[in-house]
């Protein structure tokens, strides 16, 4: 950048009709002009992509101050075009010209000046021997907003190489991420946040639980060894192994699990001391330890061991009853998980993270839509004590396209709607019921051999999330083996093909960023329970809808367990309200069919709306300003959603 920019202060918006559009076109005059004002539209710039922003250092004086284009290949964004040094974003290379003008009171130029403003070409070319660090460069870096408090995202993945995840965490919001595994003398994400402690958030990422809990008879010197007592036994207390493995019994002593806790807390203090920094944010990987039956029979997976029946009475519970099963085991999972947790941050000496995710904790996309449900997930109201959570601070569910779910759209058994989206929604209201209503998810584009989303979808879908209440995400991707794994474990080429996992770890950023601007809607708005319920069957408690049906889609109708009148959405409106403000986030996703306006009543105070929805979804701001309802697309550009928008301008 050439020149000091004076302080930002209003980003400039044309408005025309519903839609957003920054800066503006063409002059006033054919070629700069000076009279009585003085106008010098600063030195010429020059940046490369993948910036995509640089400051303008022009001075202006003796009128109304005007930024304009009057050329270039693409739409100028100007962070404040009233004031002669401000930033510019643009996102095509190529030159662009722009023309700081003066005009009089009457409206006639009294001086101009132009600057030539030149966007380089991305010196990382997309070839044959591209690898995924290349195709993540490629991309335009998305604008971040300056002091949010969003969670870092985070990678669930088996293996990234230490130079794209320095990548990621240098501009894509993903947190600096490192585990118990971490080689000082080889991990650049770690050698990063030692050479800049605060820059940026770190993680700490506990994901090798599996061998901990496996530990039973010391295999692994590295591992604490936990009791006998930690384990399913028989009645003469040997440990009983089902296909060669423990099972970890739901009386597990707490002693066995200040001893994980431990484990795990030491290895986080050697890292939180070694970069100087305490962590933001925990993950835990799950799926370890004590874990819910599947299709096993209780009394045959648990029931076998006499002293936990016994613990079951004396708790007062009925060991013949399922029920009793499925609560009982609820209450031992969630204080095992938070003993290891407050064990763990026991150990740490600078203070507790922001936050904790234990992957899989929430109410259950799968609650009540059939009998077995309860073999697959444990009974969240046990995670919840005096209306806080004692795990996880935020509900961390997964939502994989096409993996537990039907994809973007599309229908089960009985024909009951199983998209990914309707299970999450379905997660949601049951949240609300239990007084919680933020989540950190885990979510995916998908893998090779389980299903892919597109891109524009696949943002679509997020943007959706994060207005039902993610103020954060688990970038996921599960294959551990062949040519994908290896690709990003070592930063292999992989030719002109995007790979999937940066697809979905970049797709996933873009909607976050957006999301940095947006954040008072989720920290203080609520979503809107939208219209009647969700179409599931009545093991459980009813959820609200938490969306909106537009007109003309698919009417809901009123006798919803009938299965041949299953309602099947295509146009998605989530809308979530501000507290004591008649503010409204309003999203419109096209899952299926192409981008189209859509109709829809979120509220009688605003009447009926028309959003364009689209495949890439379509997230407005509509306010009531006396008896007008101002409506503002806020992603212009729907597979860009920050193009137009700049690190300091503040929420929106």
């Amino acid at each position: 950048m050439i020149g000091t920019p004076k302080p930002f202060r209003h980003y400039f918006l044309l408005m025309s009709g519903t839609a957003l559009i920054a800066g503006c076109g063409g002059g006033e005059e054919s070629g700069p002009t000076v009279a009585n004002a003085n106008v010098n539209a600063g030195p010429d710039v020059a940046i490369a992509l993948p910036d995509t922003r640089t400051a303008l250092a022009g001075t202006a004086s003796g009128g109304t101050i005007r930024w304009s284009q009057v050329s270039g290949p693409s739409i100028v964004a100007f962070r404040d075009a009233s004031s002669p040094a401000t930033a510019v974003a643009m996102d095509k290379a190529g030159t662009y010209v722009l023309r700081l003008s003066v005009t009089d009171a009457a409206g006639k130029t009294i001086g101009s000046d132009d600057v030539s403003v030149t966007v380089n070409p991305n010196p990382v070319q997309i070839g044959t021997n591209s690898t995924p660090l290349d195709h993540l460069k490629s991309f335009p870096r998305p604008a971040l907003r300056t002091g949010n408090t969003m969670l870092p995202l985070s990678l669930a993945s088996c293996a990234v190489s230490s130079d794209t995840r320095v990548e990621l965490m240098k501009h894509w919001a993903y947190g600096g991420q490192v585990n118990e595994g971490t080689n000082y003398g080889e991990d650049k994400v770690f050698a990063e946040l030692r050479a800049n402690p605060g820059k940026y958030p770190s993680i700490y990422d506990q994901s090798s639980l599996y061998g901990v809990f496996d530990n039973y008879q010391g295999q692994r010197p590295d591992y604490p060894t936990l009791p006998p007592e930690t384990y399913i036994r028989d009645a003469q207390g040997n440990i009983i192994l089902r296909g060669g493995r423990v099972t970890v019994s739901p009386i597990a002593p707490d002693s066995a699990l200040v001893a994980v806790g431990n484990y795990i807390g030491t290895n986080a203090r050697r890292l939180e001391r070694d970069t100087g920094q305490k962590f933001t944010l925990m993950n835990n990987g799950g799926e370890a330890g004590f874990w819910i039956p599947g299709d096993n029979d209780v009394k045959v997976l648990w029931g076998i061991d006499p002293r936990v029946t016994a613990a079951m009475r004396a708790a007062g519970f009925n060991p013949d009853n399922y029920d009793d099963w499925h609560r009982f085991a609820s209450r031992q999972k969630a204080r095992q998980e938070r003993i290891v947790k407050e064990t763990a941050y026991a150990s740490l000496q600078l203070g507790r993270p922001v936050a904790y995710s234990w992957y899989q904790e929430s109410f259950g996309g799968e609650r009540g839509r059939w009998s077995g449900w309860k073999g697959y997930n444990f009974l969240w109201d046990e995670f919840i004590v005096n209306g806080k959570p004692v795990v996880s601070d935020y509900a961390s569910p997964e939502m994989y396209f096409a993996h537990g779910n039907k994809g973007w759209t599309g229908f089960l058994d009985f024909n009951v709607p199983w998209d990914a989206l309707t299970i999450q929604l379905r997660n949601i209201g049951g949240m609300r019921t239990l007084g919680q209503s933020l989540i950190y998810p885990w979510v995916s584009q998908g893998w090779e051999g389980s299903g892919i989303s597109d891109d524009d979808t696949f943002i679509g879908a997020m943007k959706a999330l994060y207005t039902a209440g993610a103020i954060g995400a688990v970038s996921g991707y599960f294959v551990c083996e062949g040519a994908p794994f290896l690709a990003m474990a070592k930063n292999n080429p992989v030719g002109t093909q995007v790979p999937v996992q940066i697809r979905g770890m970049v797709n996933l950023a873009k909607v976050h960023a957006l999301f940095t601007f947006l954040e008072p809607f989720l920290r203080n708005g609520d979503l809107l329970p939208g219209d009647g319920n969700h179409p599931y069957d009545g093991f459980d408690i009813t959820t609200p809808a938490m969306e909106f049906n537009p007109v003309g889609e698919a009417t809901p109708p009123a006798e919803y367990w009938i299965p041949q009148t299953r309602l099947n959405r295509t146009a998605r409106v989530l809308a979530r309200k501000m507290r004591n403000a008649d503010r409204w986030l309003v999203t419109a996703w096209a899952n299926t069919g192409e981008d189209r306006d859509v109709k829809v009543t979120i509220d009688p105070k605003l009447g009926q709306l028309t959003l364009r929805a689209r495949k890439a979804g379509s997230v407005y701001i509509v306010e009531l300003e006396g008896t007008q309802v101002k409506q503002t697309l806020v992603d212009t550009d729907g597979m860009n959603p920050t193009r137009n928008l700049f690190p300091d301008q503040g929420p929106l």
